[in-house]
């Protein structure tokens, strides 16, 4: 009876492992697919402006890092411009 309930608490605490280790995966995961859609986004404008010989699009990757910049100061739950003073205060 006893080496039952100690299996089932070494599974009980084997699929909470399980979930945490899920949950750091999709972490993991947004941050690999953010990674990999700047770099798809990169070249494909450079591959435009060696093409089309026009260099605005050489601007598109800073824009939309900017923007993935701004995103994600948006998403902290502080006030917006606090958060903007926080992070041009900091040395």
């Amino acid at each position: 009876m006893k080496s039952e309930n100690n299996l089932n608490a070494y599974f009980k605490a084997e699929s909470r492992n399980q979930q945490k280790m899920t949950a750091l995966s999709k972490k993991e995961g947004t941050k690999l697919l953010t990674l990999m859609s700047m770099m798809i986004i990169t070249g494909i404008c450079l591959f435009l402006a060696l093409r089309k010989k026009r260099p605005i699009f050489l601007a598109v990757p800073f824009l939309s890092i900017f923007a993935y910049f701004l995103v994600q100061i948006i998403l902290v739950p502080a006030p917006f411009m606090d958060t903007v003073k926080f992070i041009f205060s900091l040395r």
